[in-house]
């Protein structure tokens, strides 16, 4: 038949997860300063669980990385 495989949830522990950083201290004045509030807004909303603001890490992962391409001149 097979057999169930343990699934391990990497950030509903409290005590394992890091606070986000400062929006003002990680991003002001930077390319993707509005991108990242909203995974911290996001992530508010969800009492501090990553997981369901997914959508928004890939957008602010995608403009990090379109930054990059550009030199860091993208503000």
């Amino acid at each position: 038949v097979g057999t169930a495989e343990k699934i391990v949830c990497v950030d509903c522990d409290r005590k394992t997860q890091k606070e986000l950083p400062d929006v003002s201290s990680s991003s002001a004045g930077m390319p993707c300063e509005d991108v990242y509030a909203a995974v911290a807004e996001c992530t508010k909303e969800h009492a501090g669980q990553v997981a369901p603001c997914r959508e928004q890490w890939d957008a602010f992962k995608a403009c990090h990385e379109n930054d990059g391409k550009r030199g860091g001149e993208g503000k």
